[in-house]
């Protein structure tokens, strides 16, 4: 098994909790002792970001990103859609 180094980050503001304009960008470099920037993949875009309270203890995480690849080997254009319903005990 090989060790892959990688790395994501996102840039939000708050303009209120239920919607947080921002953006996007992750990646990673390849096996470690053969990093290489244009053989890895690499993706950058914009977003909104947010967090709706349902009810008591209940809410809902939502993230849509429009991602653009920036190397070589990543997909041009992407669309990425991550929803979270969580319950507070």
């Amino acid at each position: 098994q090989q060790l892959e180094v990688a790395y994501a980050n996102q840039i939000r503001y708050r303009l209120t909790p239920n919607v947080q304009p921002g953006v996007e960008f992750f990646g990673r470099f390849g096996e470690v002792g053969s990093f290489s920037y244009s053989n890895g993949q690499h993706n950058f875009g914009p977003g909104v970001f947010g967090f709706i309270e349902l009810s008591d203890g209940f809410s809902l995480k939502y993230e849509f990103t429009y991602l653009v690849g920036i190397s070589g080997p990543t997909p041009s254009q992407t669309f990425k859609w991550l929803t979270e319903f969580e319950h507070k005990f």
